[in-house]
């Protein structure tokens, strides 16, 4: 949303100064009579002033260091891997989106974000197909991924793709009112303010649920079997998440 400024500029003209011409000197008034002298008293004797203290000297302001430039966020990067591994994020923890690839052998798969203490956070995947999908990474206050616990057989990826880097790719916005299609594991954007969210998906019968983020994440639909209905969005949602088997539609209005 733009926000349009209102500048009023006030000119202020200046008239040019020119002598009187006789014709309008002739119509002033005669000059007053000068009045007569009169006797003042002596004036009284006045005081002189005190002597005033002179100014103490002003200390000379400290320098004030200049703020320094925040640092770019960092590009996307990818950690990479075969069989289980535990993976250090490598740069410090950002909100982000998380782009796992693995399981080719449709083996099980899993990947767990750690905290510092080595503590879960979340279990990002957790499959027996092949997979190739996006999930929210440390959008939640406090949130703090330092590393990944991945169970694998064969060869996975994990992609970082820093929120900032994403705002300026229109792929992964949705203008309101508009509707996006997809399969699987899914984030996108919003453009505009919510209301409701038509929902179709899951006709296979998997787990199937949609998130809507915002001061916090609400759980829209949660469910194992197929579904389409219509759900109420809080107006300040900025990002829909899907966990989903298979195709979805979600139209936002």
């Amino acid at each position: 949303m733009s926000t349009k400024s209102l500048i009023v500029i006030l000119v202020i003209g200046l008239a040019a100064c020119t002598s009187a011409p006789a014709t309008v000197l002739a119509t002033l008034p005669p000059p007053s009579p000068i009045p007569t002298a009169t006797t003042q008293p002596p004036p009284t004797a006045t005081a002189l002033p005190t002597a005033t203290p002179r100014p103490t000297n002003t200390p000379r302001p400290t320098n004030t260091p200049r703020p320094t430039a925040s640092p770019p966020p960092p590009e996307p990067w990818t950690i990479a891997g075969s069989g289980d591994s535990i993976a250090d994020m490598g740069h410090p923890c950002l909100p982000a989106v998380a782009h796992i690839t693995g399981n080719a052998s449709s083996a099980y798969f899993s990947v767990t974000n750690l905290d510092a203490n080595n503590e879960s956070i979340d279990l990002l995947v957790n499959t027996v197909d092949t997979y190739d999908g996006y999930r929210p990474l440390d959008w939640a206050d406090g949130v703090c991924t330092t590393r990944f616990e991945v169970k694998a057989s064969g060869d996975w990826t994990i992609e970082i793709l820093p929120l900032p880097h994403l705002a300026a790719d229109p792929g992964w916005w949705l203008t309101i009112p508009g509707t996006r299609e997809g399969a699987g594991d899914a984030v996108f954007f919003l453009h505009g303010t919510p209301d409701t969210a038509q929902i179709s998906g899951n006709a296979g019968g998997n787990y199937f649920a949609v998130i809507g983020w915002g001061t916090r994440s609400d759980l829209l639909v949660n469910t194992v079997d197929p579904y389409d209905g219509t759900v109420l969005l809080d107006k300040r949602t900025f990002a829909i998440e899907v966990r989903a088997i298979g195709p979805w539609t979600i139209a936002v209005k």
